[in-house]
């Protein structure tokens, strides 16, 4: 037999599922059996937890692969595919092991490769380079390396490699931007650099890939999953050309925020800036297309069940107007009185999904903001869009003011929505208690909203301390006019959320209250802009901690609820949160803060090196739910809310409100 992969291949916390334990609670030969019964099974579960090399055919591949199961002693495990890439494998072109989610490691541990492997998915490495990602960590680079080799089997760059590749392949079989786009959009220094990755890692070119893209699945809308033949294209069919594009195009840094000029063919042959899924929102004036955002369609991968109406729903009650804009395709079916202020817009609506047989297969959602990117103000738009016919689930729209920016965005979308989550651990998990079974019957797949920008949240949090999430959108409204305008090419999204500068600037004037509060808010957000205070999404969660609590006007519930957020932290419950306490009481659970807790918020001091509730020191049954807390507070938040008509409708077959924010009285739960 075969022992498993020299470096450790298995989550280095609790299991995501029961068949893949950690692997340092397993021997070696434990941990190949369940990785070779996963594969064998093809379970789509443990797709981006591991790959599969075979060493016969020096192929890796997902584990739910459709292929002929390899005998065992072929078989090698890895972690990551930088890893098999660095053993020499190529990925194998039936199962496309890199378009899957992506681990919920990153989430559940927060080591040094945890952090790393987040920044490195946000595009650091290609912005700020090995040392860049090294300052980030705290580490030398000579250090960092060896640590990323000894825990994924690769060092920083070629696990930016493989994101890089990773990214280009997407582009190249779901969008019609030039090769020379997809170079530098994915992070490569130059097209010469970005074929040889792409023969290298998927052992074609892109030529290759894109006329397999067009001979199996010719639909207009990309998808960031297709499943491209093995068969080459046919003798009439010319593939696109590989070569750069002609003398007449922009210089590389230009490719960076710009397509080719309306009129002009991109290296494919397509009217660049007017058709397919890449394009400039308004090609008809060269003269300020430059100027323009860039519009790019994907499909985002993701582990079902997903409840999207809890976490649509959850977005749909915080949404800031002019910033953000959420949106369902029921709402006028359902209720005659549909909430139409100006804080939820519903311009333009969706039609439901229908499948090949026209029934409806759910209700479409979709949510849009304004995002501050490195290369500049962008938007993202999603869409829910459950039609199995057309292929189409999670559908991203992003409009770029640059095509670099392209990586950060994708990410922060996936943490935003936490798509990375392994929803059946989760629920397996928490269904055992059975005062949370009922809730997760009824709303399996529930996930914890992250963040997109970790200073934004802090804002949030803040000024949405120990008030209802309404009052909350009234003062973060006011604040929010003092942001940026800007135009991203998205009707009714005109502002950035302000920055920390401009939060230290206004937030005196336009927030009321208590003073020391607003002080506090304003002081906070001025350590930020000068980065005496750290807060991103790839902190040590203990450090972070640490620094909040330092913080005048900062307790441990909302340091504690930013670890939860901005850092995806799943193992974090608010004891001390009265919303969360209203639900725990209505499920007929005892008191998380346990015997004699007062209903102070800052009385609860309890805390870890992780979230600042110590699993001895929960009554019992909430320590059980580690690692999945997080997730059961979101049960808890939603068994407080009231049943009363929400801008969103609950699916037919959950009883459950669909938003799960609370809204009793006092509830310190908002952002």
């Amino acid at each position: 037999m075969t022992s498993a992969a020299p470096t450790p291949a298995a989550p280095t916390a609790a299991a995501p599922t029961p068949a893949v334990p950690a692997a340092g609670d397993l021997a070696p030969d434990r941990v190949f059996d369940d990785r070779y019964r996963a594969i064998d099974a093809r379970d789509r579960r443990f797709d981006g937890q591991f790959v599969t090399a075979v060493r016969t055919t020096r192929i890796y591949c997902r584990p739910s692969c459709p292929a002929r199961t390899p005998r065992r002693e072929n078989v090698t495990f890895y972690r990551t595919s930088a890893a098999a890439h660095e053993a020499g494998y190529r990925a194998c072109k039936r199962c496309l092991p890199e378009a899957v989610p992506g681990t919920p490691d990153w989430n559940v541990t927060h080591d040094v490769a945890a952090r790393a492997m987040r920044l490195i998915a946000d595009g650091l490495v290609d912005r700020e380079g090995v040392g860049g990602l090294a300052r980030r960590l705290g580490y030398s680079e000579r250090h960092l390396g060896r640590v990323l080799t000894a825990e994924l089997g690769a060092g920083p760059l070629a696990l930016a490699r493989a994101q890089r590749a990773q990214t280009a392949r997407t582009l190249v079989t779901s969008s019609d931007l030039s090769f020379a786009q997809i170079a530098f959009a994915s992070g490569f220094g130059s097209i010469r650099q970005f074929n040889d990755t792409v023969a290298a890692v998927f052992a074609t070119t892109p030529s290759e890939l894109r006329a397999a893209r067009r001979t199996t699945a010719p639909r207009p809308t990309p998808s960031d999953t297709p499943v491209p033949s093995d068969t080459p294209p046919p003798s009439d069919t010319p593939p696109p050309s590989d070569t750069p594009p002609p003398s007449d195009t922009p210089p590389p840094n230009r490719w960076l925020s710009a397509v080719a000029p309306p009129g002009s063919r991109d290296s494919t042959g397509s009217a660049a800036g007017t058709t397919g899924s890449a394009r400039r929102t308004d090609p008809t004036t060269p003269s300020d297309d430059q100027d323009r955002p860039l519009t790019v369609d994907l499909t985002l991968p993701l582990r079902e069940p997903f409840d999207a109406a809890g976490v649509f729903g959850w977005l749909a009650a915080r949404a800031l107007p002019g910033i953000e804009i959420v949106e369902t395709s029921e709402i006028a079916e359902t209720s005659e009185t549909v909430e139409t202020s100006e804080i939820v817009e519903t311009t333009e609506t969706v039609k439901t999904a229908t499948s090949a047989a026209g029934t409806s297969t759910g209700p479409n959602y979709r949510y849009a903001r304004t995002v501050a990117l490195p290369h500049g103000p962008s938007a993202i738009d999603v869409r829910w869009l459950p039609d199995a016919s057309a292929g189409r689930k999670f559908v991203l729209r992003l409009h770029l003011a640059s095509l670099a920016d392209l990586p950060a965005a994708v990410a922060r979308t996936r943490r935003l929505f936490d798509l990375d989550a392994d929803p059946t651990a989760v629920d397996t998990a928490l269904a055992r208690d059975p005062h949370l079974a009922g809730s997760v019957s009824a709303t399996p797949g529930i996930r914890v909203p992250g963040a997109v920008d970790p200073h934004e949240m802090v804002v949030r949090a803040m000024v949405g301390q120990q008030i209802s999430v309404a009052a909350a959108r009234t003062h973060l409204t006011r604040l929010s006019e003092a942001g940026t305008r800007v135009d991203v090419g998205v009707p009714g999204l005109d502002r950035l959320f302000p920055d920390p500068a401009q939060v230290a600037e206004h937030a005196p004037a336009r927030l009321t209250g208590p003073r020391r509060r607003i002080d506090a808010v304003a002081a906070t957000a001025a350590a930020l802009a000068d980065g005496s205070l750290a807060v991103t999404s790839a902190e040590d969660p203990a450090a972070m901690r640490a620094a909040l609590l330092d913080r005048p006007g900062i307790g441990p519930w909302t340091a504690d609820y930013l670890v939860m957020r901005v850092l995806g932290d799943p193992d974090v419950l608010l004891a001390s949160d009265v919303a969360l306490r209203t639900g725990a009481k209505t499920l007929g659970l005892p008191d998380p803060r346990g015997r004699g807790a007062s209903y102070d918020t800052r009385s609860d001091t309890r805390s870890d090196t992780r979230s600042g509730t110590r699993h001895d020191t929960l009554p019992a049954p909430y320590a059980d739910w580690a690692p999945w807390r997080s997730y059961a507070s979101m049960h808890l938040w939603r068994a407080a809310s009231p049943a009363t008509p929400r801008p969103f409708t609950p699916r037919p077959d959950s009883p459950q409100p669909a938003a799960p924010q609370p809204t009793a009285a006092g509830t310190k739960e908002n952002p």
